[in-house]
């Protein structure tokens, strides 16, 4: 495995986890009331929904870059 890959790898986790930290915080601080945005309103549970769709996005792309760089 080349330092090129290394560097794609790393970037990629440095990305995943950025990703990972905004959805845990949109997860556990109400973002969308605290921001008042209209979507609150609308739908109470926003926040967390958002948080895990970037948790669930953030795992799936890392192991997809760790798919497509390993082949």
């Amino acid at each position: 495995m080349g330092m090129g890959k290394w560097v794609m790898i790393l970037s990629a986790a440095v990305l995943a986890l950025i990703f990972c930290a905004a959805g845990v915080l949109f997860r556990k601080k109400d973002l969308f009331s605290a921001l008042n945005h209209p979507l609150a309103k609308k739908h109470p549970n926003i926040s967390k929904r958002f948080g895990t769709i970037m948790i669930c996005f953030a795992l799936i792309w890392f192991f997809l870059v760790l798919a497509l760089i390993s082949s």
